[in-house]
C-alpha cells in the first residue's frame, strides 16, 4: 500500500508489493510437515504477520490434503486467528479476532487429459468480539485445452461468490478474504485486475462470473482473454461492473518471464460510480517482470 496515507496518521507502508503480494513469508513461522508414502499429506502451521494493514494478524491451523497424480488433489483446512492488534491503523480487520475457518477444496483433472476442475468452499464462524463471523465463500471452475489444435486453444468458465454483510442480522456475515495475492494466474484469486485493485469489490459480498481464453503459439508464450461480471449480494455496496483483460505470458529463458496486460473495466453500480465520481470506462496498462530463483 506504500506511504500513500501517512498524512492522514496511518501506517500501513511495507515497501508497497501490494498486487504481487509476494510477501507470502511471515515474520513468524512454524510448520510441521507429514509426508508419508501414499497419497495423504499434511501441515500443522503458526503464523504471525507483521504487516500493519493485517494488524499483524496471528493465526493457527491444519491442512490435509489427499493427493494423487492422476486424478489431482482434494484438501481439507481450519485455521483459528489466535490475536490481532485491536483498532490499529485503518483498523479494517478487527472483527476476525477468534474467528474460525474452515475450507474444503479441490483441483485435477479426474483422469481427463485436457480437463481441469477446481473448486473451493469456506466457512468463517464465531469470533471473540461482540458480533460472531457467520460468513461463507466458494467457487467452481472448469476448463477444457484442445490439444491436437494449432496453438492449443484452452476455455475456462468461473463463478465465484463471497457472502455481504446483511443488515437486518447481529452477526457479521462479510466475508473476510484474510491473506491472497497472485497465485496460480490471472484471475485465481484477484478477481480482476482493474475490479479488485481500484474498483472493488475485493472478495466480499459479491458474485463474479468469469470467461477465459487462451492461445499458446509458442512453447514459450501464451496470450489470453478474460471477460468478468461483478454483481453485489446481501446489504454489500453496489459494485457491479464489467471487464475484459488482455494479456500474455512470455517465458524469456527459465529465469524471467514477462507478462504485458491491457485491461477495461465499465463501472455499473451505484456506489462504484458514486466513488468514481462518473460512471467513465478505466483503460489499465501493466508490465510484470518475473524472476525466478
Amino acid at each position: 500500500l506504500g506511504e500513500g496515507l501517512d498524512p492522514l496518521g496511518v501506517d500501513v507502508d511495507r515497501g508497497g508489493a501490494y498486487y504481487l503480494a509476494g510477501r507470502k513469508s511471515f515474520s513468524n513461522t512454524a510448520i510441521f510437515q507429514y509426508d508419508p508414502a501414499g497419497n495423504l499429506r499434511s501441515d500443522l502451521f503458526w503464523l504471525q504477520s507483521d504487516n500493519p494493514y493485517q494488524q499483524d494478524t496471528e493465526l493457527a491451523g491444519l491442512n490435509l490434503e489427499w493427493v494423487d497424480d492422476s486424478l489431482g488433489t482434494l484438501g481439507l483446512n481450519y485455521l483459528h486467528v489466535l490475536d490481532l492488534d485491536q483498532g490499529a491503523n485503518l483498523a479494517l480487520w478487527d472483527q476476525r479476532e477468534g474467528m474460525d475457518v474452515v475450507s474444503v477444496r479441490g483441483q485435477g483433472s479426474l483422469g481427463i487429459e485436457d480437463l481441469l476442475v477446481s473448486f473451493e468452499y469456506v466457512d468463517q464462524s464465531g469470533g471473540d468480539t461482540s458480533v460472531e463471523n457467520d460468513a461463507q465463500a466458494w467457487y467452481l471452475e472448469t476448463g477444457w485445452t484442445f490439444s491436437e489444435l494449432p496453438w492449443a486453444p484452452a476455455i475456462n468458465l468461473r463463478y465465484a461468490t463471497f457472502s455481504g454483510d446483511e443488515a437486518d442480522t447481529s452477526d457479521n456475515e462479510a466475508f473476510d478474504p484474510l491473506f491472497f495475492g497472485f497465485t496460480r494466474g490471472f484471475g485465481t484469486w484477484f478477481q480482476g485486475e482493474v475490479a479488485s485493485n481500484y474498483a472493488g469489490p475485493a472478495n466480499s459480498g459479491n458474485d463474479v462470473k468469469r470467461v477465459e481464453v487462451t492461445f499458446a503459439p509458442r512453447a514459450d508464450l501464451q496470450v489470453g482473454a478474460q471477460f468478468w461480471d461483478f454483481s453485489s449480494n446481501d446489504d454489500a455496496p453496489d459494485l457491479d461492473g464489467q471487464e475484459i483483460d488482455l494479456y500474455a505470458l512470455w517465458s524469456i529463458n527459465e529465469q524471467f518471464v514477462f507478462s504485458p496486460l491491457v485491461g477495461w473495466y465499465k463501472p455499473e453500480g451505484d456506489d462504484v460510480e458514486a466513488n468514481q465520481g462518473n460512471d467513465d470506462p478505466n483503460l489499465y496498462l501493466q508490465a510484470v517482470l518475473m524472476y525466478f530463483y
